[in-house]
C-alpha cells in the first residue's frame, strides 16, 4: 500500500472545506445505513464510500466468514480506460479481516489517504456491526423457528393444523415469499400446507400439479427426494409450466429441502424467494437444520395420525359389533354403518345399496344425507357401484364430473368431485355396494382410505347377511303366527258352525211348533180375551230366539265375495231401508250423505249391504228417542269409505277393544253377533273398520273397503256377458 507521506501523494485540487463537508456527509450516511439498504452485498455501503472519498472504484474483498463475495463498486463518472492508482485499507479490528481497495485516476495525496482511511475504517466498522446484527437476527430466527417446530410437533393437534402452523413460522424465519410443505404418500408428494408472506388472503389457489406430484415427474421437489439434498434453482431455469405459475407471483428463486427422519425422506420443504441471488452458507445451514427438525416432527405426527386412525377404525368396528349384538334391525345397522364410515374416511356422503330380490338393481337403503327420490342403479349398468358389485373390487373416480362411470343423477344432486365404490361381499357373493362421495373439493382417495372403506365393507357384509336372515326369520315367524291364528280361528268357527247347525236344527223345530200353536191359539181365543197379551209375549220371545239363531248362522257361515258392478247409492239406500224395517219401533231418523250416489263400483253388494245394515241397526239401537243416525259415503282413490255416526253415549275405551268379539254385548237383549259379523265381512272384503267418537259424542264407525270403479266395472260387465 502507498503511504501518505510518500512523494506520489500530491495535493488534492478540491478545497479543504468542501472535502471536509463531503467526508462528514459520507460518514453520517455510513453510520445510518442498515442491512436492508446494504442488500446483503454491501453495494450501498461501497457507493457511499466511493462518493465520500472521490474514488473511481472501491472493492471489498477477503471476507470469508461473512458469506459475502468480493464486491466492486465503480463511480458513475469513472473512466475505465485510464490507469487507476490503488490504495488498500485493511480492517484490523474485525473478525472477517475485510479490506477495502480504493482506485482513482491520478495519485492519492496525503489528504486523500487520510480521508480514505477515515471513511474506510468507518465503513468496515459499520459493515462489521451489520454482519453481527445479521448473525444475531439469524440466530434468533433459527431458535424461534426450531422452537415453533418443536412446540407444534409436541402439541396434540391435527396433522394439517401443525403443518399450517409450521409453514407460517417458516415464512417469518426465512423471509420467503411463500412456503410449501409436501409429505410423501405412496408414489407421490401430497401438498399439506402452504403459507404466503402477506397471509392467507393473498394466497392464490395452488395448481393441481403442485398439490399432487408424482415421484416419476420432473419437479424440484422430486429431485430433492431422489438426491436427498437441498436443491436451489432460479425460476428462469425451471420448466415453462412452473415459470408461468411462479413468475406472476414475484418468485425468482426456489429452494427445496428434503424432510428427513431416521435416514429416510418423508417429505419436502419448499421456500420461494423474490430475489434470484444464491443462498449464503448460513442461510443454507438454517434451511438444513429446519428441514431436519421439521422432518422428525412431521414424521412423528404422521405416525400419531396413523395411530389415531387405527384407534378410530377399532372404535368403529367395536361400535358396529356392539350394534349388531344388541340391535337386529337391519335399517338401524345400515344407518349407523354409513355414518361411521363417513366419519372414518372424512367424507360428507356415504350411500349404501343392496341388490333387490331379482338381482337386477341396487336399491338405496341407507345414506348420510336425504336424497329424494331414491333412484335405483341397474346392476348391469356402467356406474361405479354397478362395476364394484359385478367385479367384486373397489372403483375409484378421481373426477366425477367427467368420468363416465359416475352415476350422473346422484352426482348432480350432491355436486360430487370424486367418488369411491367398494363391494359388499358375503360368502363369496356380492350383496351390495357402498359409495363414498366427496363434494367439498377435488380429492383423490388414498390407499389407506380405500383400505379403511374395504375393512368396514368386509365387516359389514356378514352383518347385513345375518340381519337379513334374522329379518326373514322374524317375518317367517310372524307369518307362521298369523297362519296359526287363522287356523285356530277357522277351527273355532268350524266347531261353532257345527254347533250352530245342531242348535239351529234343535231350536227351529220347537220354534215351528210354537209358531203353529200360537196361530191356533189366536184363532180360538177371542180378541178381547186377556190371554192375547200372554200370546203376544210368547210370540215376541220366539221371534227373538229365531233372530239369535239367524245371527249365529250368519256369523259362522263362510264369506266368499263375488264382486259385481253396483251403484253406491243403491247399496246404501237398500241397507238403510232394511235397517229401518228391523227397528221400526224406534223413533230415530236415518240420513244418507253420499258424494256420488250414481257412481258404479265393483264390489260384493250383498256382503257390503249386510255389514252396513248391522252398523246402522246398532247405531239406531244406541241412539236416544228422536236421535239422528248419519250414513256417509265417499271414495278416496281405490277405497270406499262409509261412516256410520250416532247420537248415543259412545263406546268407552275398555269395551272398544272387545266390541268386535262374538257374543260380546252391552245390551240387555243383544246377541253380541252383529258387529262380529261386520268384522268378518270386512276381513273377507279385504278392508278394515275403525271406531272413534263422532262430533256429538256418540260412536263413529268407519268402514273402508277396496273397490274398483268405472272402466274396471265396464270390463267386468263385458266379461260377464261373454261368459254367458
Amino acid at each position: 500500500m502507498s503511504r501518505p507521506d510518500s512523494p506520489e501523494f500530491r495535493r488534492n485540487p478540491v478545497t479543504l472545506p468542501a472535502m471536509q463537508a463531503r467526508l462528514l456527509e459520507g460518514l453520517r450516511q455510513i453510520r445510518e445505513v442498515d442491512w436492508s439498504a446494504a442488500a446483503r452485498d454491501a453495494t450501498r455501503l461501497l457507493e457511499l464510500v466511493a462518493a465520500a472519498t472521490g474514488s473511481a472504484r472501491v472493492t471489498l474483498c477477503h471476507a470469508p466468514q461473512s458469506g459475502l463475495a468480493p464486491v466492486v463498486v465503480a463511480h458513475p463518472t469513472a473512466s475505465t480506460s485510464a490507469a487507476l492508482a490503488r490504495l488498500e485499507l485493511k480492517a484490523a479490528s474485525t473478525r472477517e479481516q475485510a479490506s477495502l481497495v480504493f482506485e482513482r485516476e491520478g495519485s492519492f495525496t496525503r489528504e486523500d489517504a487520510e480521508a480514505a482511511e477515515l471513511v474506510g475504517h468507518a465503513a468496515l466498522l459499520r459493515l462489521a456491526q451489520l454482519q453481527a446484527e445479521d448473525r444475531a437476527a439469524r440466530s434468533a430466527r433459527e431458535l424461534d423457528l426450531l422452537r415453533s417446530v418443536t412446540i407444534a410437533g409436541a402439541e396434540v393437534m391435527r396433522f394439517s393444523e401443525v403443518a399450517d402452523r409450521v409453514a407460517k413460522a417458516l415464512v417469518l424465519a426465512f423471509r420467503g415469499l411463500h412456503v410449501l410443505i409436501h409429505m410423501l404418500a405412496d408414489d407421490h408428494l401430497e401438498l399439506v400446507a402452504r403459507r404466503l408472506e402477506q397471509g392467507d388472503d393473498g394466497l392464490p389457489s395452488a395448481p393441481e400439479w403442485s398439490r399432487r406430484m408424482a415421484l416419476s415427474a420432473t419437479f424440484l421437489q422430486t429431485l430433492a427426494v431422489h438426491e436427498r439434498k437441498i436443491v436451489s434453482k432460479a425460476v428462469s431455469e425451471l420448466p415453462e409450466r412452473t415459470r408461468a405459475h411462479l413468475e406472476p407471483l414475484g418468485v425468482r428463486r426456489m429452494v427445496v429441502a428434503p424432510l428427513m427422519s431416521e435416514q429416510r425422506v418423508v417429505g419436502t420443504l419448499t421456500i420461494a424467494y423474490r430475489t434470484d441471488s444464491p443462498q449464503h452458507e448460513a442461510e443454507q445451514q438454517l434451511v438444513d437444520t429446519a428441514s431436519r427438525q421439521l422432518g422428525v416432527a412431521m414424521a412423528q405426527l404422521a405416525l400419531l395420525e396413523k395411530e389415531r386412525r387405527l384407534v378410530s377404525e377399532l372404535a368403529v368396528i367395536n361400535e358396529l359389533g356392539a350394534l349388531v349384538a344388541q340391535q337386529h334391525e337391519l335399517a338401524a345397522v345400515l344407518s349407523t354403518a354409513v355414518h361411521h364410515l363417513a366419519r372414518l374416511c372424512d367424507v360428507p356422503v356415504v350411500r349404501l345399496r343392496l341388490a333387490n330380490a331379482e338381482r337386477t338393481e341396487l336399491v338405496s337403503v341407507a345414506c348420510t344425507v336425504a336424497l329424494h327420490p331414491e333412484i335405483s342403479v341397474r346392476i348391469d349398468g356402467d356406474s361405479a357401484a354397478s362395476l364394484a358389485f359385478r367385479e367384486q373390487r373397489h372403483v375409484i373416480i378421481d373426477d366425477a364430473r367427467t368420468d363416465p362411470r359416475t352415476f350422473r343423477t346422484m352426482a348432480e344432486k350432491v355436486g360430487a368431485y370424486s367418488a369411491l365404490a367398494v363391494p359388499l361381499i358375503a360368502r363369496g357373493e356380492s350383496i351390495g355396494a357402498m359409495v363414498l362421495v366427496e363434494n367439498r373439493r377435488p380429492r383423490k382417495f388414498t390407499t389407506e382410505e380405500v383400505s379403511r372403506a374395504n375393512t368396514v365393507a368386509n365387516l359389514l357384509s356378514p352383518m347385513i347377511l345375518n340381519a337379513k336372515m334374522f329379518d326373514d326369520l322374524r317375518k317367517s315367524y310372524d307369518a307362521l303366527g298369523r297362519a296359526q291364528a287363522e287356523l285356530v280361528e277357522q277351527e273355532r268357527l268350524a266347531a261353532l258352525g257345527q254347533l250352530s247347525a245342531v242348535i239351529a236344527h234343535e231350536v227351529r223345530n220347537p220354534l215351528g211348533v210354537i209358531y203353529n200353536s200360537l196361530g191356533e191359539l189366536r184363532r180360538i181365543t177371542p180378541p178381547t180375551n186377556d190371554a192375547n197379551q200372554v200370546l203376544d209375549i210368547v210370540a215376541e220371545e220366539a221371534a227373538r230366539l229365531n233372530r239369535i239363531v239367524v245371527d249365529l248362522l250368519d256369523f259362522v257361515k263362510p264369506y266368499a265375495p263375488h264382486p259385481r258392478p253396483a251403484r253406491v247409492g243403491d247399496v246404501l239406500h237398500a241397507a238403510i231401508d232394511s235397517a229401518k224395517r228391523a227397528t221400526s219401533s224406534l223413533q230415530v231418523t236415518v240420513r244418507a250423505e253420499i258424494d256420488s250416489p250414481q257412481e258404479e263400483i265393483l264390489v260384493d253388494g250383498t256382503m257390503l249391504g249386510q255389514a252396513l245394515i248391522n252398523l246402522v241397526v246398532n247405531a239406531i239401537q244406541a241412539s236416544p228417542r228422536d236421535g239422528v243416525v248419519t250414513l256417509r259415503a265417499r271414495r278416496k282413490g281405490p277405497t270406499l269409505c262409509c261412516e256410520v255416526l250416532d247420537d248415543g253415549p259412545g263406546v268407552d275405551a275398555a269395551n272398544a277393544k272387545r266390541i268386535f268379539e262374538p257374543f260380546f254385548t252391552t245390551k240387555a237383549t243383544g246377541t253380541g253377533l252383529g258387529l262380529a259379523v261386520v268384522g268378518r265381512i270386512t276381513d273377507a272384503l279385504g278392508g278394515r273398520i275403525e271406531l272413534s267418537r263422532s262430533m256429538s259424542g256418540g260412536a263413529a264407525f268407519t268402514l273402508m273397503i277396496p273397490v274398483s270403479v268405472e272402466e274396471e266395472c265396464a270390463t267386468s260387465a263385458d266379461v260377464s256377458v261373454s261368459s254367458k
